[in-house]
Order: C-alpha cells, then structure tokens, then sequence
C-alpha cells in the first residue's frame, strides 16, 4: 500500500511540468490567434464596405434612368458629398421656399407628383426593397436670421423649426403623390423628414441666396457595417 501510494504520488507529480507546458503553449498561440482574428476582421469589413459601394451604384442609375423614364431632369442626383452610402437628390427651383414660408407651392406639388412614384417604384422595387435604409427629406434655410432677430427670438433656432416645417410640407405631399397599396405603405415606412437649418449651406452660394431655401431627398443604403462584420466573422468562422 505504502509503495503504490508513492508511485501515485510520483506519477501525479509528473503531471505538473505537463500541464505548465500545455499552458505556455496555448499562451503562445494566443497572439497568432488575434493576427487572425484581425486579419479576417479587416477582410470582412472591406468586403462590407465595397458591397455598400456596389449598392450605392446600382440605386444612383436605377433613380437616374427613372427620373429620365419620366421625361423629368436626372441632373440634379447624384452621391452624398458627405456620405459614401447615399445618393441625393436635389429638388429643383420649383421647390423653392419663399422666405419664412414651408409650404409647398403648386408647381412643387406638381413635381413631386412625378417625381415621387418614379422614386418609390425604385427604392422599393425587387431589387432594391432590403438594400434601402432610409428615405429623409432634409430641410434647409439660408442665413438671414443668422442671430439673434430683433424679437429676441434665436435666429439658428427659428431657422432650424422652419427647415422641419418644410421637410414635413414635402413628406406629407409625397404620400399624396402615392396611391394606396403596398408600394406606398413601403415608402412610407422609409420616409422620415429632418430640418437642417443653416447648418449645411451650398458652400459656392451665398448665405442668403435663395437657393440655399432648399430640400433634399437623401435615400441611404442597408447594411450598417458593425452588423454585416460580425455576420462575415461568424460565417467565417463556421468555416
């Protein structure tokens, strides 16, 4: 009993130097490990980025040859200066506000009633249905009230109530410009309206040039990135 007892012993501490060397190994492979998890976080974020990119393109011409379908002016879309995943569209002077107004005059309720079914059958075709974020039509003023107003009243504030009003007045004609059905309630559920104020003005423009009085349709593309890299990180590791 006494000699198994010590060979237990003398093989029990033999585990010891095992067991550390096991340890140091997996301490050591831990650094190659995180150059691979770096490395396929790089890949995936890269290839979230360049499908982003190719979605961005294919609603750029898909807006483009809409508007052209409809006889109206494609020039005035194009990609988001500020944004790589959105395409814009600037309305024309027939949307122009006069100054302290927010409604939508005749002619710009005439243009958007053709210019928003050729937006909504795009955003919300087959093709384009799950890779369109956001719809938001942004309000803008120009500078006049750049401070405070003789009233007392904050000139950015009122600027900034007033760019709402207006991108509400364009929204709530959009939905008009929609027939009942599946592709307005597709559309509607995208829209959203956003005043700007005097915050962002055309920077070749005067501030108080009256193109700065403006709205803008911003369509933003789907797939936030964080997402899209942990979904690539899982699948790649299932690999």
């Amino acid at each position: 009993m006494l000699e198994t007892g010590r060979r237990n012993s003398r093989s029990g501490g033999g585990d010891g130097p095992h067991s550390s060397h096991m340890a140091s190994s997996f301490t050591d492979l831990m650094p190659s490990l995180m150059v691979i998890f770096i490395l396929l976080f790089v890949a995936t974020l890269s290839n979230a980025a360049k499908t982003r990119q190719t979605t961005t393109e294919i609603l750029l011409g898909a807006l483009k040859s809409a508007l052209a379908a409809g006889g109206m002016d494609a020039g005035g879309i194009r990609k988001d200066d500020r944004d790589p995943y959105a395409v814009v569209i600037v309305m024309p002077e027939d949307l122009l506000f006069k100054r302290g107004d927010w409604s939508v005059e005749q002619n710009g309720q005439a243009y958007l009633k053709r210019m928003v079914p050729a937006l909504s059958g795009s955003v919300c075709s087959d093709e384009l249905r799950n890779k369109v974020a956001s719809v938001v039509v942004e309000g803008h003023t120009d500078n006049v009230w750049s401070g405070i107003t003789p009233g007392g009243i904050d000139g950015p504030q009122l600027n900034l109530e007033l760019s709402q009003k207006r991108s509400m007045d364009v929204v709530r004609w959009s939905l008009v410009a929609l027939s009942a059905g599946s592709e307005r309630d597709c559309f509607r559920r995208l829209l959203s309206a956003s005043g700007r104020g005097q915050e962002e003005l055309l920077p070749d423009l005067a501030g108080d040039d009256p193109r700065q009085r403006r709205v803008v349709f911003k369509i933003r593309t789907e797939q936030d990135t964080v997402n899209g890299v942990a979904r690539g990180l899982v699948k790649a590791s299932g690999n």
